[in-house]
């Protein structure tokens, strides 16, 4: 359907050690057997494009043709199982960490994500979002580090994030702010966290050549946060740098 798509696949998943689980040492083990499993996938798609024999008025924009809006939804159902999954993890009396064939995991959720655009003569708009809910649980009654349907380590029930970008003739300004739930890990849980990013870029056309002068606010709020326990993450920062592409 020309606003309307439906997607949907089924797959066999198979995945062999890598060399480092089978022989590093310490910790390698050549006894291990490869991840096996299944996933499926269901998406439906919207596409929606106005008619540009209409036109759209705002306060603030005024009377625009509606061929220059545009807006995307989509919504996935994903569902995977894994069998003999890998994970390297201290076992008992052993100073170090080693690749076990410790658990089957069961991973489901939703990912939604929307855009809209908007564009005309020098300014365009564009607002993206999204939201994922994922469910990854071990389902191994043996497992040494989980409890049967127990969350896995470093993996977020919730996630989301959300974009503003607009460019006005050479000139583009991006904010991006991201939303981490909180995790799991082997000792102490970590919180959740949000992050902002803002991107700042002028660019110049030369005779053969495009030159863009940029600057990024890494983590502008300055948000004190873990993506691995017991290992802080950069406060503020700033990335500045020039970029030419030659024709």
């Amino acid at each position: 359907h020309p606003k309307l798509l439906l997607k949907a696949q089924v797959s066999r998943n198979y995945r062999l050690p890598t060399l480092n689980d089978l022989y590093w040492n310490p910790g390698g083990n050549n006894e291990l057997l490869p991840e096996t499993g299944w996933s499926e996938e269901l998406g439906l798609h919207f596409n929606i494009v106005t008619n540009g024999q209409k036109k759209c008025c705002a306060p603030v924009l005024g009377c625009l043709s509606c061929e220059d809006i545009e807006v995307k939804y989509g919504v996935t159902a994903f569902n995977r199982t894994i069998n003999d999954w890998i994970l390297w993890a201290s076992k008992p009396n052993e100073p170090f960490y080693s690749a076990q064939n410790i658990a089957s995991v069961w991973s489901r959720g939703i990912e939604q994500r929307m855009t809209f655009s908007f564009s005309q003569k020098d300014f365009s708009l564009q607002i993206k979002g999204g939201y994922d809910y994922i469910a990854s649980t071990n389902e191994a009654e043996a497992a040494s580090l989980f409890d049967k349907g127990e969350q896995l380590i470093y993996t977020p029930k919730h996630q989301a994030f959300g974009s503003v970008a607009c460019t006005y003739k050479s000139y583009s300004f991006r904010y991006t702010h991201h939303f981490t739930g909180k995790t799991t890990t082997l000792n102490e849980p970590l919180k959740a966290y949000h992050l902002g990013a803002i991107y700042l870029s002028k660019s110049f056309e030369m005779n053969r050549a495009n030159l863009s002068i940029f600057t990024e606010i890494e983590n502008s709020w300055n948000a004190n946060y873990q993506v691995i326990e017991r290992r802080a993450m950069p406060g503020i920062h700033f990335v500045g740098g020039v970029t030419m592409k030659i024709h």
